[in-house]
């Protein structure tokens, strides 16, 4: 199956992953039905695995968990030709 990479639009759902809110995760709503199924159906096999909380992956780095732009907001972008 081919799939082409969707643009995310910011609409998310939220997915409960075992029968309680502190065990959500937010999926974005654009994709296709048959992505969509069989991401959930993975999340919910592996539930397991899944860290909700940065307090369940306590061994792992917060530079790899974590990521921000380096933007500064008082400079004028400008493109380059």
């Amino acid at each position: 199956m081919k799939f082409n990479r969707p643009i995310l639009d910011g609409n998310f759902i939220t997915v409960q992953l075992h029968g309680n809110l502190a065990r959500a995760v937010w999926i974005e709503a654009n994709i296709p039905a048959v992505v969509e199924e069989s991401l959930i159906e993975c999340l919910k096999s592996n539930v397991d695995l899944v860290a909700c909380s940065p307090e369940k992956m306590p061994d792992i780095d917060p530079s790899v968990a974590c990521h921000r732009l380096n933007v500064n907001p008082d400079i004028k972008y400008e493109a380059l030709r």
